[in-house]
């Protein structure tokens, strides 16, 4: 079967990866920002998990 003389899929997939990466690196980087911007690191889930489990356990 011979291909169809419109299809052109290299170049607009090329195109499209790096796009995709781009956003994704761009969105990554913006997040891990905004991330150390509010200066949580690692206690936020820590302090969350307590809370949750002195509610459950009845511990004032």
């Amino acid at each position: 079967m011979k291909p169809s003389p419109q299809t052109r899929s290299f170049p607009l997939d090329g195109f499209a990866l790096v796009f995709t990466v781009s956003i994704g690196v761009l969105l990554l980087y913006i997040s891990l920002a905004r991330y150390n911007a509010y200066r949580v690191w690692m206690h936020d889930l820590g302090n969350m998990a307590q809370a949750i489990w002195s509610v459950t356990q009845g511990v004032h």
